[in-house]
């Protein structure tokens, strides 16, 4: 049987730990940072929203480039970026520079990590595929739990400043991490225009997108919610990703014995 565990796939799935864990670091901060600037719960959604709508229009078109020129190019510019734009928020002087920042954080968020994940799946022997994915999906659930829960103890008992350089150390980390792997990668032979629609996944495309719009919204706002009733907000991502962790054995299984169609 084909290794799993070789020296890429540790350096790499550590790596999207680091990356994850600053992601959600910033995930119930930043809305009460917002408000510290003297944003209102509207210009919290619009900053929050504009990194996904970033994320969202770069990802599928990064996807179609990562064929072409490799995973490498794209893993290292948008680490780079990534750990660029979290150092800029320590600067930032207002809510319409926030905004701008956001987008180009998302782009970055977009590009690092679609090739970051592309390049894992590709290091997993096709036999262990399973195995090697459920691995990396566990380090960014473990980072879902972590990450809000330190970012709030930053914040609150260190600086906002503190917790922006925490930030930009483990994106920093993750990028450092990255040079000590091996990509393969084969260049597709021709031109191949990208394709962003394919009209069979359309139907699960727009489940989710709904599923998200709930997801979005809920996690945008419990961080100013839990603050309003002095609650620490880290709780529920830390009982949130505990649940995915309990949950995603139980529907694997079931996944394996029912349809995708009949499952959804």
């Amino acid at each position: 049987m084909e290794r799993l565990w070789t020296k890429s796939f540790v350096l790499m799935t550590v790596g999207l730990l680091f990356l994850f864990t600053a992601f959600y670091m910033l995930y119930p901060t930043l809305p009460l940072f917002i408000k510290q600037m003297g944003g209102d719960k509207a210009q919290v959604g619009l900053a929050m929203g504009a990194f996904m709508l970033s994320a969202v229009i770069f990802r599928p078109i990064v996807g179609g480039l990562l064929d072409r020129f490799g995973r490498r190019p794209f893993i290292v510019w948008g680490l780079l970026f990534f750990t660029l734009a979290m150092g800029m928020y320590d600067w930032i002087g207002g809510i319409v520079v926030l905004m701008g920042l956001r987008i180009f954080h998302g782009m970055s968020w977009a590009v690092s990590t679609t090739a970051i994940l592309t390049a894992i799946t590709d290091m997993i022997p096709a036999a262990r595929r399973g195995e090697g994915m459920g691995w990396f999906s566990t380090s960014m659930t473990l980072a879902m739990a972590v990450g809000p829960i330190l970012g709030i103890w930053v914040a609150q008992n260190l600086s906002y400043h503190a917790l922006f350089l925490f930030a930009v150390g483990l994106s920093a980390a993750a990028l450092l991490l990255t040079f000590g792997a091996k990509m393969p990668f084969r260049p597709q032979s021709g031109a191949k225009r990208i394709e962003l629609l394919e009209k069979s996944v359309l139907p699960f495309t727009a489940s989710v997108f709904f599923l998200f719009i709930s997801y979005g919204g809920i996690t945008t706002f419990v961080p100013l919610f839990a603050h309003s009733i002095q609650v620490n907000s880290g709780a529920f991502f830390l009982v949130y990703a505990a649940t995915l962790v309990l949950i995603r054995p139980l529907a694997t299984g079931t996944a394996r014995r029912l349809s995708l169609y009949r499952l959804s």
